[in-house]
């Protein structure tokens, strides 16, 4: 019985999130963020390096300038450095200085998994990320 727990614990720690390989194909590249809700539609094409992150809205072609740092092998923050959109100052204060927080869940060669969150909010996004090709 012993044997039994050691294996079923030990197989549930290797798989409590993706491989570093899976996050590694993530790191760079080209993607499309889209959140259709009621009321609500947002569609941003991202291009991120190892270090920046440039969004552009498909709808009103604002971009902005995020600054990335990458805090495990699948999760990063993300942080505001330029905007076009026109945020309140409160809102552009809070994504200058707060950093969001985001740990990719799993991928596959098309798109990733992520949730975000920034400290001392009790909003937590879980959404998809699309890989641009």
């Amino acid at each position: 019985m012993g044997i039994l727990l050691a294996v079923a614990f030990g197989l549930t720690a290797c798989s409590t999130g993706p491989e570093k390989a899976v996050c590694q194909r993530f790191k760079t590249g080209h993607f499309q963020f889209r959140h259709h809700e009621p009321g609500f539609h947002f569609s941003s094409l991202i291009e991120r390096t190892d270090s920046l992150q440039i969004e552009r809205d498909e709808i009103s072609g604002d971009i902005s300038t995020l600054a990335v740092k990458w805090t495990g092998d699948c999760t990063y923050d993300l942080r505001l450095i330029s905007s076009t959109k026109p945020f309140p100052d409160s809102i552009q204060h809070l994504r200058k200085t707060v950093p969001l927080h985001t740990e990719i869940l799993g991928g596959t060669a098309d798109y990733y998994l992520f949730k975000c969150y920034r400290d001392n909010s009790d909003l937590v996004i879980t959404d998809t990320m699309w890989v641009r090709k």
